[in-house]
């Protein structure tokens, strides 16, 4: 007999993410508002997302200085 369950939803919240990454990357990686722009682009809320429903994984967020001075990256 097949059991006609839904799947568990996400409770994952990119909103809350995004909020929670402005308030945590300023003082731990000396990160100015501007430089933060750099990593919630367009694409943001549907990677976080698709990483926290994979499971696996982390989420860097790396402050380099190459050709643009400060770019911050998120590298999952």
């Amino acid at each position: 007999m097949p059991h006609d369950e839904a799947a568990p939803s996400s409770s994952f919240d990119p909103a809350i993410f995004h909020t929670y990454l402005h308030s945590l990357l300023p003082p731990v990686l000396g990160a100015t508002p501007e430089e933060l722009e750099s990593i919630f682009d367009s694409e943001f809320d549907e990677r976080v997302t698709r990483f926290a429903s994979e499971g696996t994984g982390v989420i860097y967020i790396v402050k380099r200085r190459d050709e643009v001075e400060g770019k911050l990256f998120l590298i999952s």
